[in-house]
């Protein structure tokens, strides 16, 4: 009896942990009564990102009782709380930790502890009379929460119950205004003030609804830029065109709080020039003559916008100095005195032996032996290569076996045509044998620096190095073109919003928002279809609209004419790329207003003008919904609206 006793024991714990590793922790939540948690997860749209029992994280679910505090303490209801999806996702975000499947008992030695919140860790430390308890730490002053359940599985996942909401420092707005106009006064930003009403920018500041993010200089940078460039605030503020410029350059087409930022390169409100985000200390912004601006305050509310203040202006490539040339006694980098037969034989005789490698590897070796060849290489040392590797987080070997990127990356360092030192133009726009790819020259002291798509730049080390009807210039870092990576088909998405962030969608982003469509498509229950219009497309479609830059769809002018548009765009029911037909008829939410596919070479959709735009990426699920990338923005029936001539901002 007792034996046949043990066996039905071990046959419960086997079901019990079989049952187990299949719940999810959207599951345990349930399980436990955390209903405040799952309605945040709804209220965010990230239910089914925890739904999942094969994820593996640690989590620490806040109970109901946290949640009505976290409330109460701010002055307001829980549905008001959960209202604020922004920062009610941060504060999910903040309680999962990407350090592994952590249980309690290691909770302290482990700490601390990486969440999905960038830069922004977890603490455990001892708690209850004998050190037991484990009491979490955030980094918001005074933010505490004792374990008070600790080790459910979820999965391959683990779930803490704690007994208060964990808060972070960066997730507090500095200060908060109705509009970013008002954050701009109410920050002393006085230049930037100004210069906003000679941009006639200051109704878009003054839009509570502005979804944008605003990089303020401070009064003292504009006197350094101002200084830097040799012309005084009455020149700047008399030229209205560069000051519109210049300030359509600091602002980005989403919201980005500082607690959200990543390393990447981002397209700004003035089309066709980015910026650079750098998180290694702080947040700094890189502009595009490589010029750093530390953000000194951030995350500062201006209605739905967001400002962050920074000590230098942000200059982009276009802007020019006025000051005269200056002397230098430091004589530039020596021309090489030794010619050489052909590009392999100068490569080799100057030590690059891992860009011979590379060069052998793709089989580019006949191409280069061939001292007829009449090219530009900027060719990198050997130490600027173990840099790249290592950055690529790849080897050596790794590298070489991948044919096409190397192909890419060394035809990414030939320029068409023989270009000596003494060629050389300041910020001149440099092809390369990559088609479509470019890099910009800038003059330094004493010599020349070359600046990549990604904003990485590279020194001129050797110069003027003959080769056959070729010219070597040696580079003291590798090269890298701006070639995003084709997700896997399909990627799943928890919503709309989300899938058009990653796949750089940003603009038509900002237009469902100042739409107020967001909410619409982002809904759970959304099972459509999405035409997404890349950002290069986007802006040409602004540019035929006649408006200067994306904030013109701002204008209540054009408010009736782009909510049609979007809605265009958008189809009743789910179709995978798979599923079009040739030559079908496509009835899109906007009534009368169908899309044309054609499907003979690609995917191409037709639009009530006969215009045609191309898919470019294709089933990118989302929620419920799949988003196809396009090249161009479709147009509706109507007319486009032609609005009094006058400058729209």
């Amino acid at each position: 009896m007792a034996r046949l006793l043990v066996g039905l024991l071990l046959i419960a714990a086997a079901g019990l942990v079989a049952a187990q590793s299949k719940r999810s922790i959207v599951d345990v939540a349930r399980r436990e009564g955390c209903t405040a948690f799952l309605a945040a997860l709804a209220a965010t749209n990230t239910t089914d990102d925890l739904s999942d029992p094969d994820l593996a994280v640690t989590v620490f679910i806040p109970d109901n009782e946290a949640f009505a505090n976290l409330a109460a303490n701010l002055n307001v209801t829980l549905p008001e709380l959960l209202s604020d999806t922004s920062t009610v996702d941060a504060i999910l975000r903040y309680h999962v930790v990407t350090s592994g499947v952590i249980k309690n008992s290691n909770l302290q030695k482990r700490s601390p502890l990486e969440t999905l919140v960038f830069n922004e860790t977890l603490t455990a430390r001892k708690s209850g009379q004998w050190g037991t308890r484990n009491r979490m730490v955030g980094t918001w002053p005074n933010s505490t929460a004792n374990v008070i359940k600790r080790d459910l599985v979820a999965g391959k996942s683990v779930v803490h119950i704690v007994d208060d909401v964990l808060l972070f420092k960066s997730l507090q707005p500095t200060a908060v205004y109705p509009n970013l106009l008002a954050a701009i006064t109410g920050e002393d930003l006085n230049t930037l003030a100004a210069a906003a009403q000679v941009a006639n920018l200051t109704d878009v500041l003054a839009n509570p609804d502005a979804n944008i993010t605003v990089f303020g200089p401070t009064d003292e940078a504009f006197a350094a830029a101002l200084e830097k460039l040799c012309i005084t605030p009455e020149q700047l503020l008399g030229n209205a065109d560069l000051v519109h410029s210049l300030l359509l350059y600091h602002a980005l087409p989403i919201v980005v709080y500082s607690y959200d930022a990543r390393d990447v390169r981002v397209e700004t409100l003035l089309s066709g020039h980015r910026l650079s985000l750098s998180t290694d200390e702080g947040l700094a912004i890189i502009d595009e003559l490589m010029e750093s601006a530390e953000v000194i305050k951030a995350n500062i509310h201006g209605g739905d916008g967001v400002l962050h203040i920074i000590n230098k202006v942000l200059l982009p490539d276009f802007v020019q100095s006025a000051c005269p040339p200056a002397n230098t006694s430091t004589p530039p980098p020596a021309p090489a005195s030794t010619g050489y037969p052909n590009l392999v034989a100068a490569v080799s005789a100057e030590g690059l032996t891992t860009l011979a490698a590379a060069v052998s590897a793709a089989g580019l070796g006949s191409l280069a032996t061939n001292g007829t060849t009449a090219i530009t290489l900027l060719a990198p040392t050997n130490e600027a290569f173990a840099a790249a590797i290592a950055a690529l987080n790849t080897t050596a070997e790794e590298l070489l076996a991948n044919a096409a990127q190397l192909i890419a990356i060394l035809q990414y360092h030939v320029v068409p045509g023989v270009l000596p030192t003494s060629a050389m133009v300041d910020r001149q726009d440099l092809d390369t044998g990559l088609p479509n790819h470019e890099l910009k020259l800038f003059k330094t002291v004493p010599g020349w620096s070359v600046v990549d798509e990604l904003m990485r730049h590279a020194d001129l080390e050797k110069v003027d190095i003959k080769a056959g009807n070729s010219i070597v210039h040696i580079i003291d870092n590798v090269l890298l073109p701006d070639i995003s990576p084709t997700p896997p088909s399909p990627v799943q998405y928890p919503n709309v919003t989300t899938a058009l962030a990653a796949a750089g969608c940003n603009l038509l982003n900002f237009a469902l928002q100042a739409a107020q469509l967001s909410q619409v498509v982002d809904s759970p229950q959304a099972a459509i279809t999405v035409f997404a219009p890349s950002d290069t497309a986007f802006l040409a479609a602004v540019a035929e609209l006649g408006l200067a830059d994306p904030t013109g769809l701002l204008d209540p002018f054009f408010a009736d004419y782009v909510l049609k548009t979007l809605t265009y765009h958008t189809i009743p029911d789910v179709r995978p790329s798979s599923s079009l037909t040739n030559d079908e008829v496509l009835a899109t939410n906007l009534p009368n207003n169908t899309i044309t596919v054609n499907t003979g070479s690609g995917v191409v959709l037709t639009d009530m003008r006969g215009r045609q735009a191309a898919v470019t990426q294709a089933d990118i699920m989302a929620g419920a919904a799949v988003v196809h990338v396009i090249d161009k923005v479709l147009f509706i029936a109507d007319a486009i609206p032609q609005k009094p001539t006058r400058k729209l901002l």
